[in-house]
């Protein structure tokens, strides 16, 4: 019966291709929030903005596939930075595609006007422990293939960011990795100065 040898040597090339055909793939099948970070934005502003991008080491998950909030995700390598098709607003619940166990949600508000100085509207920070509203609320149990409803208190008036995780989370301020699970932003639509109308000049009399 013919032997077959695997030196060190070619294992280790083995390993490589590996690695240089899967870690790409890793790195791209990302997902982040999308609230305006000034890094990005404004580079150079006095104001941080909202962690999102990655060079501001925003929140992200590395697998959306098991996990994910509302009925749909999308994965992207970076924040947009745009409008992204995050639909929890719409349909409040989890869903799991194949994960089995307990799940976690936060949120984190901007309730203390952090957003005013030295910021300007849009941006805004989730530092103080009172932007952090809705801590490690579970959500026990699921299975894969399950819609779970869930209520979670939110705001129409300010930004807030919602990530669901497999383990509870501490000291969160919208930072981090995480291996699965989805993170949403959502924001108010920005309030625009209109040029005042300008009234027609009366009309001549008629001669």
């Amino acid at each position: 019966m013919q032997q077959f040898r695997v030196t060190a040597t070619e294992g280790a090339w083995r390993i490589a291709a590996w690695l240089l055909l899967w870690l790409p793939i890793c790195l791209l099948a990302a997902d982040f929030g999308d609230a305006p970070d000034a890094r990005y934005v404004t580079p150079g502003s006095p104001c941080d903005g909202y962690p999102s991008t990655l060079a501001s080491d925003g929140a992200r998950h590395a697998d959306t596939s098991r996990l994910w909030l509302g009925k749909s995700v999308t994965d992207e390598p970076d924040s947009k930075q745009a409008g992204d098709e995050d639909d929890f607003l719409i349909h409040q619940q989890v869903t799991s595609g194949s994960w089995r166990g307990d799940a976690w949600i936060n949120v984190l508000v901007d309730r203390d006007g952090d957003d005013n100085f030295p910021c300007t509207r849009p941006y805004g920070r989730w530092e103080s422990d009172a932007d952090w509203t809705v801590r490690n609320l579970k959500v026990p149990n699921l299975v894969p293939g399950e819609e779970r409803g869930v209520k979670v208190p939110l705001p129409k008036d300010r930004c807030f960011r919602i990530t669901l995780t497999t383990r509870p989370l501490n000291n969160y301020h919208g930072r981090g990795s995480f291996a699965y699970g989805e993170t949403e932003d959502w924001c108010p639509a920005p309030i625009r100065e209109t040029a005042p109308t300008k009234k027609k000049p009366p009309l001549p009399p008629p001669t």
